[in-house]
């Protein structure tokens, strides 16, 4: 818990570095955007109440998720300030490397920071957020944009969610002249008045709404859903040692109304609460102007960081005073709680309990661990750290946290230097990597069956790296008892097998912790044909009821009736389904067509996938209407002319088009039908006919030619 320190400048009086958690320094590098992918949105994660806690789920699937992942930090060598995206400093090559290693290993989150500031040190050519100091203009410095959309579109293509943290205000003009627009009051100081004074709320309101609409202006908005929730401050703060608590007494009017007494414990802890939480209102109500469907969080870290009990009105020698997740979970804006623990503040319920944990509805709000690591000076090195860091996040997730993310990804020039996941060739990356709780049998060892025991009457054998199987009769099954798979994480099982003397059907049972009994309830059946080579035979369990708490056994079963084999197995596992595919029966775009069987690919190239696009072939006639209507929605007419808007297939003369417009049966010769009009149109017309034909037989001879 490193402090940085203060510099002011007027009139915004901003405090830089308030902790020191830095990353990899890269210089002179250009930006390539990445625009070699067309945007496949990825399913929103969205938060709801729960039983026994508040969670994370797929709103496409309704699957519960779990965000694991990393802190990704790089910082300049001026200051040592978070530069992840700054001109001069965004290297494209290593985020793409960072980002793949990251799926690789099976993390779905990266939490990354904005750097609010101008050019970082005259000259230098090196830019945040703000651009120039001269900038007198919402829009935020585009070549920095252009390096942030750059990463959000390479994290989208690796399937991984990006927590964008803001911390302080934009160092230009434009936003300059918002907080001078409003009057300074001397009672509050530096920092403090971000969150108490009106023209700094009115400041950040204005910069992150201008921040969520440039995401959501490209592309349509398809970037919006990679973005996992907008940050709106790192470990919320008051100082202490600063006005007006610094005060004691007086009163002081903040920006939310109210008027607090400095003289009264109580009343200055109103005073921070409040504050926070008119704050946040103000800033998530833009945020969703922008993107309606945002999440919204703001993150802090316990008292026991500077040795309190808890909260006491802001009042001792504790310089920074956090926010108090207690206030945030009821009536706040936010939509998780992120509290930072590392495991130097020891005991991690010890820890919690100073921010009031028992007194948090952990039903109502999911509250995650989006900072958590070990530096040099509690670890010798990174080998010896990787369990302990292991223990502190699974303690984490037994006390009902719902995800976590360490500190930091691949960070070197931090001072102290926290270990990141790739030190020693990624020792704690791998420990911690959501793939490393997957189970696997590849019976690569001659007679090593692996814990698996064959039925009688089964003839089994594992040899040349597979297991072979075959019966004289019945359908007898292969079985492991010795498990512990934790079903909130793995909910797949995949038997990769060939079947050669012909097609069959599998089964696969289970015993959970709580019912260890045989059972059909507890099983799930699926064809397996023949095949000459091996293929994967993959059991979705994602939304069995009977897949819950911890599964202690499986049996499979894969001889069908009057089915003997031989059967050869090269691999079984139990892993976790990839959030992003879609599910069986859940349709974006309302076409009728389930968006498993549309698929992820873009037909027509306007940058919706299939799923989301309504006429996924551009041909103006909408995938549901040519579905019910025996044409195909992904052919335009240039596989078989019939499909498309041209198309005649029952050669009545109409072409497909005409047929949707006229709401008839493409493939039913149809008689053209004058249109049907109300009889008080049809007298209109009748009158108007009458009186034309009259006047053209009256007319004189040189009316009645050719004009």
């Amino acid at each position: 818990m490193k402090l940085g320190s203060d510099f002011r400048f007027r009139p915004l009086r901003f405090r830089a570095g308030t902790r020191l958690h830095f990353g990899i320094c890269l210089l002179g590098f250009m930006t390539i955007v990445f625009q070699s992918l067309a945007i496949d949105p990825l399913p929103r994660i969205k938060a709801r109440p729960g039983l026994s806690h508040a969670e994370f789920y797929n709103e496409e699937t309704g699957e519960r998720f779990i965000p694991e992942g990393n802190n990704y930090i790089v910082l300049d060598s001026f200051n040592f300030y978070h530069a992840n995206f700054d001109v001069g400093i965004y290297n494209p090559t290593l985020a793409e490397a960072a980002l793949s290693q990251m799926e690789n290993w099976g993390y779905s989150v990266v939490r990354a920071w904005i750097d609010y500031r101008g050019e970082l040190s005259p000259g230098s050519g090196i830019f945040g957020v703000a651009g120039p100091l001269e900038r007198n203009q919402a829009e935020l410095y585009p070549p920095y944009m252009a390096n942030l959309i750059d990463f959000l579109k390479r994290a989208n293509a690796h399937h991984i969610y990006v927590v964008l943290t803001t911390h302080f205000l934009p160092l230009n003009v434009y936003y300059f002249a918002i907080v001078g627009s409003y009057p300074d009051d001397p009672s509050i100081d530096i920092e403090n008045d971000h969150w108490l004074e009106t023209g700094y709320v009115e400041c950040r309101k204005a910069y992150m709404h201008e921040l969520v609409k440039e995401i959501a202006d490209v592309e349509s908005g398809t970037l919006l859903s990679t973005v996992f929730s907008w940050e709106v401050q790192n470990e919320l703060a008051l100082f202490g040692d600063r006005k007006p608590f610094s005060l004691n007494s007086g009163t002081i009017t903040t920006a939310d109304g109210n008027t607090y007494d400095m003289a009264s414990p109580a009343s200055r802890q109103s005073c921070e609460d409040n504050g926070f939480l008119y704050a946040i209102h103000q800033f998530s109500t833009n945020i969703r102007l922008a993107d309606p469907n945002a999440m919204v969080s703001a993150s802090v870290f316990t008292y026991s960081v500077f040795g309190m009990s808890g909260p006491n009105g802001l009042q001792g020698a504790a310089q920074r005073f956090p926010a108090r997740p207690v206030t945030f979970v009821p009536g706040s804006d936010l939509s998780y709680i992120d509290i930072h623990v590392y495991p130097d503040q020891g005991n991690l319920l010890a820890a919690l309990q100073t921010s009031e944990w028992s007194s948090i509805d952990l039903t109502q709000k999911p509250v995650v661990m989006f900072e958590f690591g070990a530096s040099v000076s509690d670890y010798p090195d990174a080998t010896v750290a990787a369990n302990p860091l292991k223990a502190h996040r699974d303690t984490s997730l037994s006390l009902g946290l719902t995800g976590s993310m360490l500190w930091t990804f691949n960070t070197q020039n931090q001072t102290p230097h926290y270990w990141a996941a790739t030190d020693a060739g990624g020792v704690i990356g791998e420990k911690l990597a959501p793939i490393s709780r997957n189970l696997n049998w590849e019976f690569t060892i001659d007679g090593d069956f692996e814990g698996w025991t064959p039925e009688v009457p089964v003839v089994a054998a594992v040899t040349g790296g597979e297991l072979q199987l075959s019966t004289p009769s019945g359908t007898p099954n292969i079985e492991i008892d010795t498990l512990d798979v934790p079903t909130e994480f793995l909910n797949r099982v995949v038997v990769r097998a060939k079947i050669p003397a012909g097609p069959t059907q599998a089964t696969l049972a289970w015993t959970t912790d709580t019912d260890p009994i045989w059972e059909t309830q507890k099983s799930l059946s699926l064809p397996l044909g023949q095949s000459s080579d091996f293929v994967d035979l993959v059991f979705e369990l994602h939304d069995v009821a009977s897949w819950n708490g911890q599964v202690t056994a499986l049996r499979l079963t894969p001889f069908g009736v009057g089915s003997l084999g031989p059967i050869y197995i090269d691999r079984i596992s139990v892993e976790k389904r990839p959030y992003y595919l879609v599910s069986n029966t859940y349709d974006g775009d309302g076409d009728g067509i389930p968006d498993n069987t549309e698929g992820r690919t873009d037909m027509d190239g306007d940058g919706l996938p299939n799923r989301l696009d309504s006429d996924s072939d551009n041909d103006g006639m909408p995938d549901s209407w040519e579905s019910q209507n025996g044409l195909s929605p992904y052919d335009d007419g240039a596989v078989d002319g019939n499909n498309g808007a041209n198309g005649d297939p029952d050669s009545d003369s109409w072409t497909n088009l005409q047929e949707f417009l006229n709401g008839s049966n493409p493939h039913v010769v149809d008689v053209p039908q004058l249109p049907t009009v109300a009889w008080p149109a049809a007298l209109a017309l009748l009158i108007i006919g009458a009186y034309v034909v009259r006047r053209r037989t009256a007319a004189p001879a040189h009316e009645s030619g050719s004009h």
